[in-house]
């Protein structure tokens, strides 16, 4: 489970942004699969909708949720890079911290990450 802090930065980054605002762009064309044609009155005729208007509603549900398989596949690599980028990091702090303590600490307040931030304050107090 992520804390209160790595929702804040997950918030506040652009890709999350960017992923965020293409799931709503998803999510209303797959919505809008729903919407059926209406026909009109014209000149006391009935005019049917065409072909085209019907067909309109399952390709924007075929887009939609196509756009929702592509995002998915996008969330997981982003999680699997940030994943990966916590590890090397604490990697790289276990090393520092045996070989230069206040390089460690140094790169811990200074990376971000709030499980080496809080490892940091911790021992400095």
């Amino acid at each position: 489970m992520a804390n209160t802090t790595d929702q804040a930065f997950l918030q506040t980054s652009p890709e999350v942004i960017g992923l965020e605002r293409q799931r709503k762009m998803a999510d209303m064309l797959t919505a809008g699969m729903l919407d059926q044609p209406q026909g009109q009155m014209v000149s006391g005729r009935y005019v049917g909708p065409s072909w085209t208007q019907q067909l309109a509603p399952l390709v924007k549900g075929l887009v939609g949720q196509n756009m929702n398989q592509n995002l998915d596949q996008q969330q997981i690599k982003m999680a699997e890079a940030l994943r990966g980028r916590k590890v090397a990091n604490i990697q790289k702090f276990a090393e520092l911290q045996k070989t230069d303590p206040g390089a460690a600490m140094q790169f811990a307040l200074s990376s971000g990450q709030p499980e080496l931030v809080a490892i940091a304050q911790e021992k400095l107090k």
